[in-house]
């Protein structure tokens, strides 16, 4: 085999695992994510919300269909999500559904205005250059806070893992879940705005 043919068959190959990788993270991290909508992922964000109990109580179908998956294909590729690249495939995921996720997390002022990546003003003929991930002036504390999800729910799948600070929060989860069913708030609209009012009570209380 030459070098040509040698490096073209482990292009190929990083292509495929890419995909592969690409379509757990898309099936797994965007789909607990979306579940979520804008209005409340601020929220979600200030409240350090765990998203891993949240998908394997709201969304049960998408835990078995994103471990058969990781199944199918092996544990190999999981190194192949990283920061820089799922917050690539999130802004490209925000950008085809016209959805505002990777402007709220990543929270770049002037965001509308300013290039990501240059802080240059997007203006005709400016040179283009390779963007980065996260940008410039990306407020960090959200960034850790995708990023500690994306972990988390890339353990579980590819491992099984479910960390205690995550059994914790689920039970607890639970729990106020019980308490809202007994109010008659069972749509997860109805639960997510008592959330939020139960936070902001609570910002208020000190």
């Amino acid at each position: 085999m030459t070098v040509e043919s040698l490096q073209a068959a482990l292009s190929h190959g990083l292509g495929i695992a890419a995909r592969i990788s690409y379509k757990i993270f898309q099936s797994v991290i965007l789909k607990a994510l979306f579940f979520i909508d804008e209005a409340h992922l601020e929220m979600a964000i200030e409240q350090d919300v765990d998203l891993l109990p949240l998908f394997m109580i709201y969304a049960p179908q998408w835990v078995k269909y994103s471990r058969d998956i990781a199944g199918r294909f092996g544990r190999g590729y999981e190194h192949k999500i990283t920061l820089e690249n799922s917050l690539k495939w999130l802004k490209e995921q925000c950008e085809r559904r016209r959805r505002g996720y990777y402007d709220i997390i990543v929270n770049t002022p002037n965001v509308s205005n300013v290039s990501n990546v240059t802080n240059v003003p997007n203006v005709p003929n400016a040179p283009n250059v390779q963007e980065v991930f996260p940008p410039q002036g990306a407020d960090m504390k959200r960034v850790m806070w995708f990023w500690n999800n994306v972990q988390r729910l890339t353990g579980f799948i590819f491992r099984g893992e479910v960390p205690e600070s995550s059994r914790k929060w689920g039970v607890e989860h639970l729990k106020w879940l019980a308490k809202q069913k007994e109010q008659g708030r069972t749509q997860l609209n109805e639960l997510l705005e008592e959330a939020q009012k139960e936070a902001e009570e609570r910002k208020q209380n000190g």
